[in-house]
């Protein structure tokens, strides 16, 4: 470990040389972003749900020359896909709701001050 004067003692660095001068070959050939593995994809898919959130992670990793990257970034639209059509779905089963339960036609207001 080298000494250092303001800290004592720097943490001793990992990994070849060329690595850490290098940073560029750390990443895989022109990919911007890393696809996510285990837990975090789970939550990246569960967070695809909400159509602006999938919608926008599928579009950056959809981009990717990569195949994972594609494939990834196709679930994510697919799943925001899902995600609206859930929305819309529920949005009509309220309207529907509230056309049962309203009485006359202006949907329960029949007139007068309540």
């Amino acid at each position: 470990m080298k000494k250092n004067g303001i800290s004592g003692f720097t943490a001793s660095r990992k990994g070849s040389g060329s690595e850490q001068r290098n940073p560029e070959k750390q990443l895989s050939k022109g990919a911007a972003f890393q696809v996510p593995q285990g837990g975090l994809r789970v939550f990246a898919y569960l967070l695809s749900l909400f159509p602006p959130c999938g919608f926008l992670l599928g579009i950056i990793f959809f981009s990717q020359s990569e195949q994972e990257a594609g494939h990834f970034g196709r679930v994510c639209m697919i799943y925001a896909g899902v995600g609206l059509l859930g929305l819309f779905f529920c949005w009509g089963v309220a309207g529907i709701m509230q056309g049962l339960t309203s009485t006359g036609p202006s949907g329960g207001l029949v007139g007068g001050y309540y």
